[in-house]
């Protein structure tokens, strides 16, 4: 639980802090913010780890595909990143970065999920052959 209350006790310190700032220093607010927010992110890897192992194991227990799993992490992962980036970028009022991150993000995502894309293909031509 204290782990939970550092995380939020940051959020909310910086949260204030940034706000209280942002009409006279606009520019250190920003910097502010995202120094919290990558203060959060480096505070949450260790029970990430955790979590991320118990998944592995749990999908080694059930006989999946450790391939898929990672590649479902790993797009979970990016997402959560492109979420921080465009709302660091939404502060910052840079619309236009902000939409060729957003692509940029998208089509990582594309590129981790055709393994996916072409497995699934292939099922449903032996499927559609096997009639």
């Amino acid at each position: 639980m204290s782990f939970m209350t550092n995380i939020f006790a940051i959020a909310v310190i910086a949260g204030f802090t940034s706000l209280m700032l942002k009409k006279t220093s606009p520019a250190f607010s920003l910097v502010l913010s995202v120094c919290a927010a990558a203060a959060v992110m480096l505070a949450i890897m260790q029970p990430l780890k955790i979590i991320l192992e118990f998944v592995i194991d749990l999908s080694d227990s059930a006989g999946i595909n450790n391939d898929y799993i990672k590649a479902l992490l790993k797009i979970t992962a990016i997402t959560i990143t492109l979420k921080l980036i465009l709302a660091i970028m939404r502060d910052s009022n840079n619309a236009t970065l902000e939409y060729g991150i957003e692509i940029g993000g998208r089509v990582c995502i594309i590129l981790v999920a055709l393994p996916f894309i072409a497995d699934t293909i292939n099922i449903l031509i032996n499927l559609l052959n096997a009639r």
